[in-house]
């Protein structure tokens, strides 16, 4: 069992969450200090009918924990915070350059998938 599990407990609620999706996914990523996750668009969204993304933090802000959202730093959050959004296409990353790890969990859903995954740039190359 991974310390994660150890450390939060996991019951997912998806059933609260405001909307939902016919297909759900979820994760817990823990950034150790210095890991980071570069700017990026979630790839398994792209070809996906009215998808759903939901961040939300498991602990309250710590300094050095980053979180960038539709080009904005996100800071002093609480634990429980989420952020959440529809559009395939937002780019966001996190890093952790602070003494301590840095947990959330993360939500994906969508209706069906009806096309191919693309990147950003690959969406541009197309229109």
């Amino acid at each position: 069992m991974s310390s994660v599990w150890n450390e939060f407990p996991v019951n997912v609620p998806i059933d609260q969450l405001p909307e939902k999706r016919n297909q759900c996914f979820w994760w817990i990523i823990k950034l150790q200090p210095g890991q980071f996750q570069p700017v990026h668009v979630d790839p398994h969204l792209t070809g996906a009918v009215r998808p759903k993304r939901y961040a939300m933090f498991l602990q309250d802000w710590e300094p050095g924990h980053i979180f960038l959202y539709d080009d904005q730093i996100i800071t002093n959050y609480k634990a429980g915070d989420t952020y959440d959004w529809e559009d395939e296409f937002i780019e966001h990353a996190a890093g952790n350059i602070g003494f301590n790890n840095r947990y959330t969990l993360q939500i994906a859903m969508h209706d069906e998938i009806i096309g191919d995954f693309l990147c950003k740039n690959e969406k541009a190359a197309v229109e």
